[in-house]
């Protein structure tokens, strides 16, 4: 799956280019799909820490408070600080 902020149209040529995902949450001309509004799409999909999740933004914090484990990848230092108090948050080697 992948849960992106970017226009579902953008993201939609990305799948389809990588064939790597089997279902797409992407932000709409109604819907920011970020922070909070990604969060509560993730949950209503898989349940309250029932999924992982990659992020690398300040915007993925409340994606992160709910999933199972998190993983933050290219992360600044600020945002591992901010990352410190949730608890299942793994960085990702490079």
């Amino acid at each position: 799956y992948l849960a992106t902020g970017a226009n579902i149209e953008v993201a939609q040529q990305l799948v389809s280019s990588l064939n790597l995902f089997d279902q797409l949450f992407a932000s709409s001309d109604t819907i920011n799909l970020i922070s909070k509004e990604k969060a509560n799409r993730l949950t209503q999909e898989f349940g309250y820490q029932q999924f992982d999740y990659i992020g690398n933004s300040i915007q993925d914090l409340k994606v992160w408070e709910v999933c199972r484990i998190g993983y933050i990848t290219n992360a600044s230092k600020s945002l591992l600080k901010k990352t410190s108090s949730v608890a299942h948050i793994q960085p990702l080697k490079q």
